[in-house]
């Protein structure tokens, strides 16, 4: 441990997220639960689609391929910059 390593678990205020925001506007409100949801449909529905391929083939080398071959479809990450003119 480094000297004085303790106090980032003394000030945890630091660590918090800040939700400042959520409380100040609503349409930040909105935006912030409707990209939450979408997150998590779009999880959702890539487990949903190696579960039924593995239902349906009973075979984990298809299931691999497509857990290859999805994970290409949605970017993650932010988007790339556009090139300079």
């Amino acid at each position: 441990m480094f000297p004085g390593s303790w106090r980032c678990y003394r000030d945890r205020a630091t660590l918090r997220m800040d939700l400042s925001p959520l409380r100040g506007t609503a349409d930040f409100r909105w935006l912030f639960s409707s990209r939450a949801v979408t997150l998590l449909g779009t999880e959702a529905s890539a487990v949903a689609l190696l579960v039924q391929a593995k239902q349906l083939t009973g075979s984990a080398f298809a299931v691999g391929l497509l857990g290859v071959a999805d994970d290409g479809q949605a970017p993650r990450g932010p988007a790339p910059e556009a090139p300079a003119r």
